[in-house]
């Protein structure tokens, strides 16, 4: 997490998931998450995953 201001902030990070063969079987990748502070607390403004 690196904070890109008082009251925004930047998060990379990978994932992997265990699932069954019905589920859609085993996946990885990456993420970003913007946050943003609101006056009801921090929030994510942006999700991208590949």
């Amino acid at each position: 997490m690196r904070l890109t201001g008082a009251e925004s902030a930047f998060v990379l990070g990978r994932f992997a998931l265990d699932r069954t063969a019905a589920g859609g079987g085993p996946a990885k990748g990456v993420f970003s998450l913007v946050f943003r502070k609101l006056p009801v607390g921090w929030k994510i403004v942006l999700d991208h995953t590949s």
